[in-house]
């Protein structure tokens, strides 16, 4: 893939893209969900900047898309809400009462929204959308069998491990304990308001279609792996002795408790691999991408590299992961980007796709010879 550059525009012009529809129309966005896209379609490159098209965006533009990833935002919010309201209170009562008929409202109401919201967006908005709707869907089971970890968690002494050993525990009520989770929730956050002034509306939506794709796949690697075997949680609060120790009762718990999807990493046992690893190592590779054939390459890989150890150290730090939790976390997200980069199938299969069409072609042509 390389940067592509509108032919009817000189090189040393700047030139203001005056609306959406212009914009949108500069470059496909191959996104499967989005109504106009074709399979198999050019992904549009990351490293395709404004920069590097001789493009400037104008304000309305950039807040035009602030305001769809909101819409956005509050779109899929309604999900898990109406999810923990319907089986924490609607599912607990046979007869139809206020809280049902305004769960139903709700429900209707969100379902309405969506409706309105995909018949007004593009194809770009319809990608980024269909994939938030993934991830948040994603985020939600992997959030249940992390609680199915904790239902089975058992504490116990931590185990021995060579970064406890090497690192000194924070404290209790250390100002340094919350700073990993920071870093890791502000990463994305930072990367998104970045793209607002590096990469047009297409390079930018795909940007986020990757950002939710890949996380949503390493999320699918961690609930597969994070229920089988509950380990001695290390943090202060899976203490049995501990005020905040309280696993899941039973099932309704297990299926309502969705505290890390609104940041409240308070469950025991769900420790591999290390979920803030995953998502820090995806995130890091996808803003490496951006501008990536600008110079300075090696400096701002050394400063990824510091970022991702300084979480983890600290994380480390405040007992909140064994060392093994985010080496495999950091492990899994690599190869996951790797093989997931341009799609939901990976790489290998792929490239096998392609190739098996080379040698279809080779055979029409030898035919055709003959």
């Amino acid at each position: 893939l390389v940067s592509v550059r509108d032919p009817s525009h000189s090189s040393d012009s700047t030139n203001t893209v005056e609306s959406d529809e212009e914009l949108e129309s500069l470059l496909p966005l191959n996104s499967d969900n989005a109504k106009g896209s074709k399979k198999g379609k050019d992904r549009v490159p990351l490293q395709t900047s404004l920069w590097a098209r001789g493009r400037t965006l104008c304000a309305s533009e950039q807040v035009g898309f602030v305001v769809w990833v909101g819409a956005i935002l509050l779109n899929v919010a309604n999900l898990p809400g109406l999810w923990v309201v319907f089986f924490a209170r609607v599912s607990t009562d046979v007869h139809i009462d206020g809280l049902t008929i305004l769960w139903s409202l709700w429900l209707a109401a969100a379902v309405t929204y969506r409706r309105y919201l995909w018949t007004r967006a593009s194809p770009h908005i319809r990608g980024v959308m269909s994939h938030a709707e993934m991830f948040v869907a994603v985020s939600m089971v992997t959030t249940m069998c992390s609680n199915l970890a904790y239902y089975n968690h058992t504490p116990g002494p931590r185990l021995r491990d060579v970064g406890f050993q090497l690192i000194p525990e924070q404290g209790l009520n250390s100002p340094w304990r919350p700073i990993s989770d920071v870093l890791t929730i502000g990463l994305p956050i930072s990367m998104g308001a970045y793209s607002l002034f590096r990469l047009d509306r297409a390079a930018r939506c795909q940007l986020f279609v990757d950002w939710f794709r890949l996380v949503a796949i390493a999320y699918i690697f961690r609930a597969m792996t994070s229920t089988l075997t509950s380990l001695p949680g290390p943090a202060p609060h899976c203490s049995s002795t501990s005020a905040e120790y309280g696993p899941p009762s039973n099932w309704r718990d297990i299926v309502t408790r969705m505290g890390p999807l609104y940041g409240n990493f308070k469950t025991c046992g769900d420790l591999l691999f290390s979920g803030h690893a995953a998502w820090t190592t995806v995130t890091l590779l996808l803003s490496l991408k951006i501008d990536r054939n600008r110079p300075h390459q090696t400096a701002r890989k050394l400063v990824a590299f510091v970022y991702l150890m300084t979480m983890c150290v600290l994380a480390i730090s405040g007992r909140k992961h064994y060392t093994v939790d985010l080496a495999l976390g950091v492990m899994v997200a690599s190869l996951t980007f790797c093989q997931f980069e341009h799609g939901w199938s990976p790489s290998a299969h792929r490239a096998k796709m392609h190739l098996a069409h080379i040698d279809l072609g080779f055979a029409r042509l030898a035919g055709n010879g003959q």
